[in-house]
């Protein structure tokens, strides 16, 4: 139920990066009834990720959940005990860290974040320093996505000038 959800979410939340080249246009040419049209599509997606989300009690027991399957999730990168990684015995020959599975690693939501100007600063750094390292786990041309619209015409500056 855990994946379930969470793909159902990935979808729900798809038309908002449809809507990222309308955006990043109007923006580039000043269109403003564009760029509130397809900002209302981001809204709309995202109100529609986060209806499918709340359904995940349906889905999945909490304390299953947290005792069992977040067990496999979490990996052990900063795990105290495997402090030193874990070693893939006739792979490599030294030891890797590796983080568990995380929404963090999905590429729509830091796209929209990055769009929209949103900074993930909460406690001085570290959930910025995470979301940065979440897209080591991402595919190549998602991480390349990233970095393109961290580059492009800022929706924040436009929308508040």
């Amino acid at each position: 139920g855990f994946f379930l959800v969470s793909l159902l979410v990935e979808i729900a939340a798809s038309p908002a990066i449809k809507a990222i080249p309308i955006i990043l246009s109007a923006v580039k040419q000043q269109d403003q009834d564009t760029l509130q049209k397809a900002l209302l599509d981001v809204v709309f997606s995202l109100k529609e990720a986060l209806r499918v989300f709340q359904e995940i009690h349906e889905y999945v027991d909490p304390k299953l959940f947290f005792n069992v399957l977040r067990i496999y999730l979490s990996g052990w990168k900063g795990n105290p005990q495997l402090s030193e990684g874990l070693l893939y015995e006739g792979v490599w020959d030294t030891s890797r860290k590796y983080a568990g599975g995380s929404a963090a690693q999905s590429s729509i939501f830091q796209s929209l974040d990055i769009l929209l100007g949103i900074e993930q600063i909460a406690g001085g750094g570290p959930a910025a320093e995470f979301l940065q390292d979440m897209r080591t786990y991402m595919p190549p041309a998602h991480q390349d996505f990233l970095r393109f619209l961290e580059t492009g015409p800022s929706v924040r500056e436009f929308v508040l000038s």
